[in-house]
C-alpha cells in the first residue's frame, strides 16, 4: 500500500513511518525541510516539501495514494502566542481533509486527542462523550475545533475518515510536557509532585500501532480512543522510584493552591514570559485535572493492546537517564549507570563472590543462571538478582548489590527487573524468604505469609530446602501475566 503521512518527523509520526516501512508499505512524508529529514529518507521514505498550512504544497505528494495519515499539528502548553494553533490544528486539518476529498483518497486516519474531552473530573469517558468548553489550554481548544468543526462535519458529508484519540503519549525521546516532566524527575529538578492529576498513558509505539490498525481495520466515520492505562502523576512517580531509586519531590501542593498560582501566572505572563513549568496552562492542568477515557472499543474492534505503564516507563526512564548522562544517587564521580542484563554462565564466579560478600546463600544458584540478572558497571558485576522458576511459581533470591552501589536504587532496579522476567516466563506468584529485608519487599507487592502455604513446587529449590533458616520470613507477590 502507498500512504501519505503528515507529521512524519514528530514523536508519534516518526514511529508510525518506521512501522509502515517495516511492513513493506510505500510512504510519502510531508516535511517542511527535506534536508532535516535525512533519517526518514534513509528508511526509503519519499520526502515531499510542504506544510499543512499550504494546501497546494501537499497535492503532488497526496495524489494517487491508498491512504492518508494526518498527524501534523501544533502542540505546546504555556506559550503566549496562540495564532499558530489555529493555523495548524484547525486550518491545516481543513486543508488536509479537503485535499483528501478532492483527490478521492480511499481512506484517511486523523489524529485527534483526548484533550477534546478536557477535564473529565475523574469520570472515564468513551467515544460518545462531548465537551463544549471552556478549555484548559489553547491546544485543547484548537484540537476541539478541528475535531468538531472540521473533521466530524466532513465525515457526515461522506469523507472516508477514521478519527483516533490518543491520551498522554510517552516513550524515549518524548519532546512534550510529559517528557520534560520525566527529564526533570531524573535530574532531580522537578519542583513539585502534582496531586490528583490523572491521565491515560500510552507508549508511543503502541499509539503508532493503533494508527496502523485504524487504517487497516477501522470503520470510516468512527472514532477510536487509543488510550493506555489510567494513572495519576503521583502513581507514575512512585513507579518511577521503584525503577530508578530516585525519590520524587516531597512538596505536594493542594489543587486549590495550584489554581491560585495559575491565576497569578495568567496575569504575569501577559507582561513577561514564564518558563513552561510555571505557565498558567501547565499549572491549571497540574491542579488535579483528569483526562480519562476507555480504549475498550479500539481493543475490541481494532485489536489495540496498550502495554502496562511500568514496562514502558522503565524503557523511557533508562533511555532518558542515559541521554542526560544521569548519575545515580550518591555517586557524583563520573561513573556510568550500571546496565541490567541476563547473566551468562561465565558470570557465575563473580555472582558467587558478590553473594559471599553480601552474606547471602549461594546454594543451587548455578542451576538458575538462565533466570539470573546482573548489573554491570565498568566491566564488573556490581549487582544481581535471580528467580527460580517452577511452573507458575517462582522464588526470588540472591538480590545483592556491591557495597559501593548500595543506597543508589540499584537493588530496586534489579528486584523489579527480576519480577518482570518472572512475569514474562508465565509465573503467577513469586515467593521469597528473608531474615533482614521484611520492610523492603512490600513496595514490590510482597506480603508476609505462613511458610507452610508456599507452593509445593518450590520444595525442589535447594535454597528453600536448607540454605535459609527456619526463622526466615516468607513472603508472596502475585503477578499479572
Amino acid at each position: 500500500m502507498k500512504y501519505f503521512v503528515t507529521g512524519a518527523t514528530g514523536f508519534i509520526g516518526g514511529r508510525l513511518v518506521r512501522q509502515l516501512r517495516g511492513a513493506g508499505h510505500d510512504v510519502r512524508a510531508l516535511v517542511r525541510s527535506p534536508s532535516k529529514a535525512k533519517d526518514l529518507a534513509s528508511l526509503g521514505v519519499a520526502l515531499h516539501a510542504g506544510d499543512i498550512t499550504d494546501k497546494n504544497s501537499m497535492r503532488a505528494g497526496m495524489a494517487g495514494v491508498d491512504g492518508v495519515f494526518h498527524l501534523a499539528g501544533w502542540y505546546k502548553i504555556g506559550v503566549r502566542q496562540h495564532g499558530e494553533a489555529e493555523r495548524s490544528n484547525v486550518q491545516g486539518t481543513r486543508h488536509v481533509l479537503e485535499l483528501m476529498r478532492e483527490l478521492e483518497i480511499p481512506k484517511g486516519v486523523y489524529t485527534s486527542t483526548l484533550a477534546v474531552f478536557s477535564d473529565t473530573h475523574g469520570w472515564v469517558g468513551d467515544e460518545s462523550y462531548r465537551f463544549d468548553g471552556p478549555w484548559l489550554s489553547e491546544y485543547d481548544r484548537s484540537k476541539w475545533a478541528a475535531h468538531h468543526q472540521v473533521a466530524l462535519p466532513m465525515v457526515r458529508e461522506g469523507l472516508p475518515l477514521v478519527i483516533v484519540l490518543p491520551g498522554v503519549v510517552y516513550g524515549p525521546g518524548d519532546p512534550s510536557v510529559i517528557g520534560n516532566l520525566l527529564r526533570q524527575y531524573v535530574a532531580r529538578t522537578l519542583p513539585i509532585r502534582p496531586h490528583g492529576a490523572a491521565f491515560c498513558w500510552g507508549h508511543v509505539d503502541d499509539t503508532a500501532r493503533g494508527h496502523v490498525l485504524a487504517m487497516e481495520k477501522g470503520r470510516p466515520g468512527e472514532c477510536y480512543i487509543l488510550a493506555g492505562p489510567p494513572h495519576t502523576l503521583e502513581e507514575v512517580l512512585e513507579i518511577a522510584e521503584r525503577i530508578t531509586g530516585i525519590r520524587p519531590p516531597r512538596l505536594r501542593p493542594p489543587a486549590f493552591l495550584l489554581r491560585a498560582m495559575a491565576a497569578v501566572a495568567s496575569a504575569v505572563e501577559k507582561v513577561i514570559p514564564l518558563p513552561q513549568t510555571y505557565s498558567s496552562e501547565t499549572l491549571r492542568i497540574a491542579a488535579g485535572v483528569t483526562y480519562l477515557a476507555s480504549s475498550e472499543k479500539a481493543q475490541r474492534e481494532l485489536g489495540f493492546a496498550p502495554r502496562p505503564l511500568e514496562e514502558g516507563l522503565r524503557e523511557t526512564l533508562e533511555h532518558e537517564m542515559a541521554i542526560l548522562g544521569k548519575r545515580e544517587r550518591g555517586m557524583g564521580n563520573g561513573e556510568a549507570i550500571p546496565t541490567v542484563a541476563p547473566a551468562v554462565p561465565a558470570d557465575l564466579p563473580e555472582i558467587l563472590s558478590l553473594l559471599a560478600a553480601s552474606k547471602l546463600p549461594a546454594a543451587g544458584i548455578a542451576d538458575h543462571v538462565a533466570t539470573t540478572l546482573v548489573a554491570r558497571q565498568g566491566g564488573k558485576i556490581v549487582g544481581c538478582a535471580a528467580v527460580e522458576i517452577y511452573g507458575t511459581a517462582g522464588l526470588l533470591r540472591s538480590v545483592a548489590v556491591a557495597t559501593a552501589r548500595r543506597g543508589t536504587g540499584l537493588g530496586q532496579r534489579l528486584t523489579a527487573a527480576a519480577l518482570e522476567l518472572a512475569a514474562q516466563r508465565g509465573v503467577r506468584a513469586v515467593y521469597l524468604l528473608t531474615t533482614t529485608a521484611g520492610d523492603y519487599f512490600p513496595r514490590f507487592g510482597f506480603k508476609p505469609i505462613d511458610r507452610k502455604t508456599m507452593d509445593p513446587a518450590l520444595e525442589r529449590s535447594e535454597e528453600l530446602r536448607g540454605a535459609c533458616p527456619a526463622s526466615a520470613l516468607a513472603m508472596r507477590a502475585d503477578l499479572r501475566t
